[in-house]
């Protein structure tokens, strides 16, 4: 990993969780993001494009965590290839993180 994508650098973790016992079939095998000190981190240019990363290339969800909450972030919210969070992140973190 790159010096400047360090967690501490960034605000941000990035993890691959597994649930067995879950209902939800979107919590089974999932990428999540995490914000450690604020969510704002969101909006940054790099977090941004990591969460375009993994959601571009489609295999997992993937869910924004902050604060003890998650939030789906994919399938199913119009993100395809080549397109980056712009506000489509803000207007996400304030519906997601009200």
């Amino acid at each position: 990993m790159p010096d400047d994508a360090r967690p501490d650098k960034i605000g941000a973790m990035v993890s691959l969780e597994h649930y067995s016992n879950t209902p939800l079939p979107f919590e089974k095998l999932y990428v999540i993001v995490r914000a450690v000190d604020d969510e704002s981190v969101f909006d940054s240019p790099c977090v941004k494009n990591l969460i375009a990363m993994f959601v571009d290339e489609g295999s997992l969800p993937v869910w924004l965590g902050f604060n003890g909450k998650k939030k789906l972030v994919h399938p199913n919210l119009g993100w395809g290839q080549n397109k980056t969070a712009g506000g489509l992140l803000r207007r996400l973190r304030r519906f997601f993180f009200r």
